[in-house]
């Protein structure tokens, strides 16, 4: 089994949409389970860490 983090959380990491949907595409083709920082983590550093900008 494969697996494939997709980073494509832009609010709270410095995630690029464009690069993920390329991997999500590359998922698809070779049956790997994609796993999206955006839709499937419900943290990425915890309570109160903001992304510095």
């Amino acid at each position: 089994m494969g697996f494939m983090l997709l980073c494509d959380d832009t609010e709270r990491e410095y995630g690029n949409a464009e690069k993920a949907e390329k991997m999500r595409k590359s998922c698809e083709e070779y049956k790997w389970t994609p796993i999206s920082m955006k839709d499937d983590w419900k943290t990425i550093y915890g309570d109160n860490v903001k992304k510095n900008k």
